[in-house]
């Protein structure tokens, strides 16, 4: 067949196949519903199917056999295909078996269906529930006999509508590509494509106006009434008092007449809300400005298109109009230098947060408008950063460090903070999860600070050693660093320092650096365990999740070195999760929303479709979509690490495979397989070969490792 390659994946249910082979192909649809099987009903299916493994599956004879022998054949040479041929009424046949797969997105348009059609579909709906496109052209006339209260019309009615329906596939078929749904005589689809807006508005206002005279004059009024379309908006009491009806009683007829509203569009609801939501950083009243204007208000604007895509009341209003964190972006700007390119700030948003691209866009330009960006064409960059964020902003700059004068001058300059004081250091300097002291009133980012190259597990054997040896229950530090320099590992007494007063207290070693003397001391009074409860109870008591510096100032020390190693330890004990970059719960609380069996199955088999490492973004991306879900990466880590045991794979930090790997870190991966001579898409197929990553996350993993080797 000259054009095989191209057909193979076409859909065969109009082909004219003699009954022998509607049999055959009714039996791989059966055996496909029974989840006995799944074998792909089209061309290449059919010509891929291997007859052996067939001939095993349950209810396959030797006439399906051979059957199947023969039609493969005829396929593979062309024989039965007319795709290009005229086909008659008669060719299309209630035996065939294999529907095409846009089938299951095919909907019934009521604005063109008669009264005795949308009669008869109510009554399946009540006999049956929901049926689709597919369950009404397979119904049997036959036994609709059977069935109490109906009579010779219905049959006529369904016969007629079967026949419709077939008509319209036809032309489908005829028509291919060029095939427009919004000129459909019976059907609309579900399939996601997207419309310029003025279309989707002239169809709105039309197909509105279509539902409405299908109404009676009742409920016609209580409808224009309750959108406030055209109309002045009125409570459910003005209008139950206007026809002496209830409260509920008007619920009740608006709750129907809201749900027959989007049958009656030539825009399936779901696609017309993925293209409100594709516009609506752009604003809706601009973009379906017709529609808009039958409208008093925003809010009741608003509130109908909810009503139009059958979505949760306030979803368009959330997103036009979100509740925007002005601080959302900090951490992003304490790890890169600026300005950063929006297509990068938007990726960090969808990765980290969970947003979708429609709100991270719609976040970005209430921030510039609110003063806390600035952007131009070579990127975005912060305005308003608290003391601390705007220190660890300009130390990315800086590999060395600079001196705190220096950094204040800096922030001044670049109008990156209204909290940094060139006069006296600010306390920024002193209480930062981002930055150390590296020197005499010098600071550096830790970023610079490779702490995976350093042992810091003999680092503190020889100090612990050294207390035992000697004695002791505290030491000065400078004490302690001079007599043991050729003893211990060679380290800078700047990064020692750090270290002690960052790790210390996962070994009881407690760093005092008060007054410029730096003692460290030992403590075996157990307030670890203490300090984790006390964040655990907080956890609990809190009506969401909390950040870290809230959770800090839960504990004794107010420290945030101090929060980010319990926090730590308790995301290891699978007793705290991270939620997303900023934000810490309990599991119970985490996931109380979702799903897990469904999702930890879709994870599963994420997980064990390949041997590399993934990292959890990818993991965010297709379930999020899979789900309709909007959460951050750090989500689907946790909830991964919480149920390691079931799903049967590893988990270090963001990084899941399903068998051992020795990587800690993206850091770790790009160190082992990245060159400074390569180029940025040559070093990202090198880290494609390690672990399974979406591009953003790699570019980012990418940049912090330059940064560090620069």
């Amino acid at each position: 067949m000259e054009n095989l390659e191209s057909d193979k994946y076409r859909l065969i249910s109009f082909s004219r196949l003699p009954n022998s082979y509607g049999k055959l192909l009714k039996r791989i649809c059966n055996l496909n519903k029974s989840g006995a099987c799944k074998i792909p009903e089209n061309i290449g299916g059919i010509i891929d199917l291997d007859v052996n493994y067939f001939s095993s599956l349950p209810s396959v004879g030797e006439l399906y056999v051979s059957s199947l022998i023969e039609l493969k054949n005829e396929l593979c040479n062309g024989d039965i295909l007319h795709f290009n041929n005229p086909i008659e009424e008669d060719d299309f046949i209630g035996e065939f078996c294999i529907i095409p797969s846009s089938l299951s997105t095919l909907h019934f348009n009521f604005q063109f269906l008669s009264k005795q059609e949308i009669k008869l579909l109510d009554k399946f709906e009540n006999l049956y529930g929901s049926m689709s496109v597919k369950d009404i052209v397979d119904f049997d006339v036959a036994d609709l006999k059977s069935l109490k209260g109906i009579g010779n019309l219905h049959s006529e009615t369904l016969l007629s509508l079967q026949s419709r329906i077939r008509s319209e596939l036809k032309r489908m078929t005829e028509n291919g590509m060029d095939f427009k749904f919004t000129e459909s005589s019976i059907f609309t689809s579900s399939e996601i494509r997207f419309y310029e807006m003025n279309k989707i508005d002239k169809f709105l206002l039309e197909d509105v106006e279509s539902y409405l005279w299908s109404l009676d004059d009742r409920r016609q009024d209580i409808a224009l009434s309750r959108w406030g379309f055209n109309h002045r908006y009125e409570t459910l009491e003005e209008i139950g008092e206007r026809y002496s009806f209830t409260r509920e009683r008007v619920r009740q007829i608006e709750k129907k007449t809201n749900a027959r509203l989007p049958l009656f569009f030539r825009i399936h609801p779901k696609v017309l809300w993925k293209n409100i939501q594709a516009n609506i950083s752009a604003g809706l009243t601009s973009r379906l400005p017709n529609l808009a204007k039958c409208f008093e208000s925003e809010r009741t604007f608003f509130s109908f298109l909810e009503e139009c895509c059958q979505i949760e009341s306030g979803s368009v209003s959330q997103m036009a109009n979100p509740d925007v964190k002005r601080k959302i972006l900090d951490s992003l700007f304490c790890e890169n230098p600026s300005p950063i390119s929006r297509s990068f700030v938007i990726s960090e948003l969808i990765s980290e947060f969970g947003y979708t691209q429609i709100l991270a866009e719609i976040t970005i330009k209430k921030l510039e408008e609110a003063g806390v960006l600035k952007s131009d064409e070579r990127g975005i960059e912060p305005q308003d950063l608290g003391a601390k964020e705007a220190i660890a902003h300009v130390l990315t700059f800086h590999p060395e460090g600079l001196p705190w004068k220096d950094i204040a001058r800096i922030i001044s300059i670049k109008g990156y903070s209204k909290h940094v004081s060139g006069e006296r250091m600010s306390h920024g300097f002193n209480d930062s999860d981002y930055i150390y002291l590296c020197g005499p009133g010098t600071y550096r980012h830790r970023m610079f600070l490779d702490i995976d190259q350093l042992n810091i597990d003999l680092i503190f054997e020889h100090l612990i050693a050294y207390f035992g040896e000697n004695n002791i229950q505290s030491l000065n530090l400078h004490d302690y660093y001079s007599h043991t320099i050729n003893e211990r590992v060679q380290v800078e007494y700047f990064t020692l320092r750090h270290i002690i007063k960052e790790y210390g207290e996962a070994v009881d070693i407690y760093f005092n650096g008060r007054s410029s003397v730096d003692n460290v001391s030992l403590s075996k009074n157990g307030e670890r365990i203490t300090q984790k409860e006390v964040i655990i109870q907080s956890l609990n008591r809190a009506k969401g999740a909390m950040t870290k510096a809230e959770i800090a100032e839960k504990l004794r020390s107010k420290s945030l070195d101090h929060a980010s190693y319990y926090l730590n330890v308790l995301m290891d004990e699978g007793k705290v999760v991270r939620v997303d970059q900023l934000m810490y719960t309990i599991p119970e609380k985490a996931f109380k929303n979702i799903n897990q069996d469904k999702v930890l199955s879709f994870i599963g088999m994420i997980v064990n479709s390949t041997n590399l490492v993934i990292e959890s973004d990818i993991i965010r991306e297709k379930a999020n979509l899979e789900f309709d879900l909007s959460y951050s990466k750090y989500f689907y880590s946790a909830l991964i690490g919480t149920n390691l045991a079931s799903l049967g794979c590893y988990r270090v930090n963001n990084l899941i495979c399903s068998k051992g790997f020795k990587y800690r870190s993206m850091r770790d991966i790009c160190r082992e397989v990245c060159n400074v001579n390569y180029s940025t898409a040559e070093n990202i197929k090198k880290i494609r070969e390690i672990v399974w990553i979406t591009s953003p996350v790699a570019e980012s993993a990418l940049s912090q490792w330059r940064l560090l080797i620069s």
